[in-house]
């Protein structure tokens, strides 16, 4: 397979490379539009939260093949993307 071709397949790219390609980018902009710019997950509890992050719903780790798809991405904050990931220090499954 071409070298470039590598490159522009998100299977061989790093995280930081998916996060700034223009697919991620686009598709990071079409998840904000359609969320409104809103927090999708404090939407639900009636809450409206400026949006922050576009989180994949799948890990691009473990499904880089979905790294730049509207549909698995999720506009939310920034405590509720913490919530998202315990392993990482967010308090989603951390008892106290």
């Amino acid at each position: 397979m071409p070298r470039k071709k590598l490159l522009r397949n998100p299977k061989y790219m790093t995280k930081k490379q998916i996060y700034n390609d223009d697919r991620y980018l686009a598709a990071r902009e079409e998840c904000f539009r359609r969320a409104g710019g809103w927090c999708q997950e404090c939407r639900r509890y009636g809450r409206k939260t400026d949006a922050t992050i576009a989180h994949h719903i799948e890990s691009v780790e473990e499904h880089p093949e979905k790294a730049f798809m509207v549909s698995n991405l999720r506009a939310v904050c920034d405590g509720c993307h913490n919530k998202e990931h315990p392993e990482k220090g967010g308090s989603r499954g951390r008892r106290r």
